[in-house]
């Protein structure tokens, strides 16, 4: 098939659609049948065998492994493996998005990152950030700071949480490369974007 062709565009669409569900199935595959979960309604714990206990499963599953939660666990798989040793190359892509208190105050905690960083990187609500990293961490995958207001609860990405994405990586390989042709690494660097350029970039 063509990739201008009509067939090719359907292809790759249904095949992108099966390594995004692929993703959000090994999410889901880690959450423990039997956990104990906080209702946001409540905010109180429910635990399983609770009358309400599956509704809130039902509504945990779904938005730990939607896509914001996806997002926010690529982009803290790509600090912890790409940027973590080179915060040079983290600030060509991200430091015109703060001023430079709160980039002082990011470097220096480097590369932790808490939700009103990531927030502003990913441009989304920190109570959609905040809900997102919580359940993440419930579940082990991403790990915050047990710190109390007003100190910032910084996130990181777990081993577990490696472990997902590399899954999904590969996930995402099995379902593409057979339309794309075979994936080689390239031993060519690849020539960074523009340095006057202020686009976010994306996170996939």
């Amino acid at each position: 098939m063509h990739p201008s062709s009509h067939s090719f565009k359907v292809e790759y669409l249904t095949r992108l659609a099966l390594a995004r569900s692929a993703f959000c199935k090994r999410i889901v595959e880690r959450i423990p049948h039997d956990i104990t979960i906080r209702d946001r309604n409540s905010n109180c714990d429910v635990r399983h065998g609770e009358k309400k206990y599956n509704f809130v499963h039902d509504r945990f599953s779904a938005e730990v492994s939607d896509e914001h939660s996806c997002n926010i666990l690529t982009f803290l798989y790509q600090v912890e493996r790409y940027f973590k040793d080179d915060i040079e190359l983290f600030a060509h892509y991200y430091k015109s998005f703060f001023d430079e208190m709160k980039w002082n105050s990011l470097v220096y905690n480097f590369p932790r990152l808490n939700q009103s960083e990531i927030a502003d990187i990913m441009d989304l609500s920190e109570t959609t950030i905040g809900t997102r990293l919580d359940h993440l961490d419930r579940i082990g995958i991403v790990e915050r700071a047990r710190l109390k207001p007003p100190h910032p609860r910084h996130a990181r990405i777990t081993a577990a949480g490696i472990e997902v994405v590399e899954a999904a990586i590969y996930d995402g390989i099995s379902h593409l490369a057979p339309l794309l042709g075979p994936i080689q690494e390239s031993t060519t660097p690849t020539a960074p974007p523009s340095s006057d350029a202020q686009e976010r970039p994306q996170i996939p």
